[in-house]
């Protein structure tokens, strides 16, 4: 355990562990546009199949 922990503890002062951090990051904020992205196109999809329902249900 006190292994475990003196690794995490040496994550911030060895290049590796920094690479790491900024790999973890980068992929955080990648996670994060992309959730953004799926979540306007899902609003959009919505809102035009709701337009094309409508102007379905008017015609008659």
């Amino acid at each position: 355990m006190i292994q475990k922990v003196r690794r995490f503890a040496d994550l911030g002062t060895e290049d590796e562990g920094l690479t790491t951090v900024e790999y973890v990051i980068v992929l955080a904020l990648v996670a994060l546009v992309a959730i953004g992205a799926w979540t306007a196109l899902g609003t959009a999809v919505n809102q035009k199949a709701s337009e094309a329902a409508s102007t379905i249900g008017t015609v008659n």
